[in-house]
């Protein structure tokens, strides 16, 4: 049976693997143990974001394992120490607390993807302020989206002639097709 942990170091990272024939009791201790090591220590480092994960499942899958085997039972004429006593399950401890950063971690890059990413439709049609609407490029328009500002008096870039107002607040910096003609 094996039981593998992971500690990650920023540059390097350090595995960890445990190996050999056990009973349930010290099976389920060294699992609960390494498991909680690696949620803790296992996600510093950028290797470590991909090793961690497939470590903690492989983990799970022998932890299924670990259930099956058979408690320690002595062996005639062998002096043998004590199983070890599991203790709390992982998700009872604060080892727990470990997932945090791979879920903040997610979320962060979640969270810029969608703040940074440009608009899905980077054309307008509309000639007045009121009427002004972003369309997708393909459809007939009358200029391009250059960018976005968060308030009227922020610098729109260069060649900018109007602004549309954008519903999570702040506005589009917009620019006339430089033929007058509506692109299709």
């Amino acid at each position: 049976m094996r039981v593998y942990g992971h500690v990650g170091l920023m540059i390097a990272y350090r595995s960890i693997t445990v190996r050999g024939p056990l009973c349930r009791g010290c099976g389920i201790t060294l699992f609960r143990f390494i498991t909680g090591l690696t949620l803790y220590k296992g996600w510093w480092g950028p290797l470590s974001l991909v090793i961690c994960p497939i470590l903690l499942i492989v983990n799970l899958i022998n932890r299924a394992r670990l259930a099956r085997l058979p408690e320690a039972s002595p062996t005639p004429g062998v002096e043998a120490s004590a199983p070890l006593v599991p203790g709390k399950p992982v998700h009872r401890t604060p080892a727990i607390a470990g997932l945090i950063i791979p879920v903040v971690f997610l979320g962060a890059i979640g969270l810029a993807i969608a703040h940074f990413s440009e608009p899905a439709k980077e054309c307008y049609r509309g000639q007045t302020e009121g009427t002004r609407e972003l369309v997708e490029c393909s459809e007939p328009h009358l200029g391009r989206v250059l960018g976005t500002v968060d308030d009227k008096a922020d610098a729109c870039p260069p060649g900018s002639t109007a602004l549309l107002k954008r519903e999570e607040g702040g506005y589009y910096c917009l620019t006339a097709n430089t033929d007058g003609i509506p692109n299709r």
